[in-house]
């Protein structure tokens, strides 16, 4: 994506911020543009105010390479310069040019720690604080059409979504069509996969049910919290996260779920393991057990799914609709 810079009035090391709004222009088409943005032009004033030396220990320390141009070109941008923006696997790149001159190219690890400017712990305590005084608002349902679903036998249909990672992990929602024709959200005993998938990713069905939470924080520090799954569903999407669920067992008393909340820009996951106990589903009320941990990379979610053995998952089974 390339930009056009417009510079003047008073001038940072990017300019007079007209280069960032330049970078809020392409975020629907390119949602990491003001992220690596805010980013750079952080990191390469901090850089500027480093000697050589420095430099260059705290760039081999964080993974960033410029790998054209330098600092000392930035005082050439002009009313013509470019800026481009681009992701490659793990990594994000900005560059700024001169028509076919590199002022700047950098190429950084998309870590949330360093996009962000802070380490595990800060992330932490700015997430728990923002979740706990975060104000729930119950949001309207969109009117779903009967043609948009697909039918699974009998009353009971499916608005498919989309997979993470692999299939059996998902975002689906499975519906009734009630009397009158309203289509309404799918919660009974009878359907217990099926309704855990809708629980764990519906602000309205969770409106009366409660979190027990365990956090798992840096330095093998654990946190108890207590409050509405939906405060916890709507806080994760304000933040950018998008929810993907997948049942890893059903026992005899309870549903046991994995939930993931995954941030594509910052590249990060909250897992949690859920623990949903039959009787909720009987009654629609009650509290689910979850277990978190926060912050977890994307390029280390393989290894956590060796840990859990769904290399082959066991849910394809268990989802189907009980006819």
């Amino acid at each position: 994506m390339l930009l056009p810079l417009s510079l003047r009035g008073q001038q940072t090391i990017f300019g007079n911020g007209n280069l960032r709004e330049s970078a809020i222009s392409v975020s629907e088409e390119l949602p990491y543009a003001v992220v690596v943005y805010d980013f750079a032009e952080r990191y390469l004033t901090e850089l500027g105010k480093l000697t050589k030396e420095e430099q260059r220990s705290r760039m081999e320390r964080d993974d960033v390479r410029i790998l054209q141009g330098g600092l000392e070109r930035l005082s050439l941008l002009n009313d013509s310069s470019l800026i481009i923006f681009s992701e490659r696997e793990n990594c994000y790149c900005m560059s700024l040019f001169n028509g076919d001159y590199p002022l700047v190219e950098l190429a950084f690890p998309a870590s949330c720690q360093l996009l962000l400017g802070k380490n595990l712990k800060e992330l932490e305590m700015d997430f728990l604080d923002g979740l706990l005084s975060y104000v729930y608002k119950p949001v309207l349902s969109d009117t779903l059409r009967k043609e948009n679903l697909t039918t699974l036998g009998g009353n009971f249909y499916l608005l498919q979504g989309d997979s993470y990672q692999i299939e059996d992990i998902n975002d689906n929602c499975y519906y009734v069509i009630a009397d009158g024709g309203k289509t309404e959200l799918l919660f009974s005993m009878e359907h217990p996969a099926e309704s855990v998938f809708n629980l764990l990713l519906s602000e309205e069905l969770a409106e009366d049910i409660r979190l027990s939470l365990t956090v798992r924080k840096y330095g093998l520090k654990k946190q108890q919290i207590d409050l509405p799954l939906s405060q916890w569903i709507s806080y994760l999407r304000s933040k950018g996260c998008r929810l993907y669920v997948g049942i890893e067992s059903l026992e005899t008393k309870a549903v046991k779920a994995t939930f993931f909340a995954v941030n594509t820009v910052l590249k990060y996951n909250h897992v949690m393991n859920v623990t949903i106990p039959y009787t909720l589903l009987n009654n629609k009320e009650g509290s689910v057990r979850g277990d978190v941990n926060l912050f977890i990379p994307t390029h280390n979610i393989a290894a956590l799914f060796d840990e859990l053995n769904w290399v082959e998952p066991p849910t394809k089974k268990q989802i189907q609709i009980i006819e």
